[in-house]
């Protein structure tokens, strides 16, 4: 019941002081806080509606194979009339959906909740709720961004991947405290 109790003063603890940095923000009139009222007010998410709404057509057009690696955000880009003519969906299944269509996003989006379950199975085996809170911590990042071409999101996947993992070939599962179960010697 300790254990409890703490974890919800964590998490009180951590809720007021991201209250208490948004304060902050909205003290200081910066240009976060400016993002934050438009977001509330009015709707707004930085531009990215008209992002999101130009990525599903063409995954429309090319729901099996998408537009190849890269393409996906040229072609955005110039629908766009994007400046630079590349641009990101700023969505990580959309990205995924463009660029491979779903011969591609099937096996991945079937990958990540793979890692998801494991990070979850590991978590009720040993209490280390860690990995999970990472898994859920990747996904959420990349709902209004696109993160797959980073080191962080692979090392977060491959570990939540790993935590899953069978015993070793001593009987321990990785855990805290766990050892090898008692073997009979043998006499020499």
């Amino acid at each position: 019941k300790t254990t409890r109790v703490r974890r919800l003063f964590i998490a009180a603890a951590i809720i007021g002081a991201l209250i208490l940095m948004i304060m902050h923000e909205f003290a200081q009139g910066t240009e976060t806080a400016a993002r934050l009222e438009a977001a509330w007010s009015r709707g707004e998410n930085a531009g990215r509606t008209p992002i999101w709404n130009t990525a599903w057509e063409m995954f429309a057009e090319k729901p099996y194979f998408g537009y190849g690696a890269a393409n996906n955000f040229y072609t955005l880009g110039v629908r766009l009339n994007y400046p630079l003519a590349y641009r990101d969906t700023h969505n990580l299944i959309l990205a995924v959906l463009t660029e491979v269509g779903l011969v591609g996003a099937v096996p991945f989006i079937a990958a990540i909740l793979h890692a998801l379950w494991r990070a979850w199975r590991y978590g009720g085996r040993t209490g280390d709720a860690l990995p999970f809170a990472l898994m859920v911590a990747l996904i959420t990042i990349n709902i209004p961004s696109t993160g797959y071409h980073e080191k962080l999101f692979w090392i977060v996947f491959a570990s939540a991947v790993a935590c899953g993992l069978p015993l070793d070939a001593l009987g321990r599962d990785g855990s805290p405290g766990s050892a090898p179960p008692e073997t009979a010697q043998e006499d020499v």
